[in-house]
């Protein structure tokens, strides 16, 4: 089995702190699908294409090989956990899974919710409102996931 990069809950949320609210690292995100997601934006786990290397939230737990493996892949965190499709997507279920579903779609919505708002877009059905600041809203979900997985701020 892969061993994971990240042991627990608290160290996967620091990790996600430390990137989006004290480094202030970018959202990863793409332009729209040829499907034509109305928000004109998709996040991806892993994105080369503004030269640095962006992660979402769930990318940041991911180990550099499986990570960039997973660039722009445009899946939830579910899909991958029970419905892996290949080896790549099988190891990425490895090194998160212990920490839980409930625990990724959080973490997951934390940063791909703060992505849209930065385009006024909501992920609530039928839902929009005033463009906000990326870190401002991830930093403001994370607090609330924080609150309801009992884990602590970092200093």
């Amino acid at each position: 089995m892969n061993k994971p990069l990240v042991a627990d809950r608290q160290a996967a949320f620091n990790i996600a702190w430390d990137a989006f609210v004290v480094q202030k690292k970018p959202p990863s995100v793409l332009p729209g699908s040829p499907g034509g997601v109305q928000s004109g934006i998709v996040c991806c786990y892993y994105n080369k294409s503004g030269g640095a290397a962006n992660r979402c939230a769930i990318g940041l737990l991911l180990k550099e090989e499986t990570a960039q493996g997973l660039a722009n892949v445009r899946s939830t965190i579910g899909s991958i956990l029970y419905k892996a499709q290949n080896a790549l997507q099988k190891k990425a279920s490895d090194e998160v899974s212990h920490l839980g579903e409930e625990f990724l779609v959080w973490l997951q919505m934390a940063h791909d919710d703060a992505a849209f708002a930065t385009m006024g877009i909501s992920s609530v059905a039928g839902g929009g409102f005033e463009r906000r600041n990326f870190h401002d809203e991830v930093r403001d979900s994370l607090l609330c996931l924080a609150q309801a997985f009992k884990l602590e701020i970092p200093k």
